[in-house]
């Protein structure tokens, strides 16, 4: 997954199509956001086709990557 999109507000990565490694997901899109707690991390996703609303699946990824880290780091 080296070609990314940034979405800079929320830090959220849109890879769509061929910009997807893998050519299984070549018809599709991936909208992930990297959550942490503590020295641990992780990813959290959507795969979607490549004609969904991003703007409104990105803002429901970023929320979700950053409820796991408020839930996880117990802020929240």
């Amino acid at each position: 997954m080296d070609k990314k999109r940034l979405d800079n507000s929320n830090n959220v990565l849109i890879t769509i199509g061929s910009e997807i490694e893998d050519e299984k997901l070549n018809e599709y899109s991936l909208i992930t956001k990297e959550y942490t707690f503590g020295e641990t991390s992780g990813t959290v996703g959507i795969i979607g086709p490549k004609r969904m609303e991003y703007s409104k699946v990105a803002a429901i990824v970023a929320y979700l990557g950053e409820m796991l880290s408020e839930v996880l780091t117990g802020n929240k």
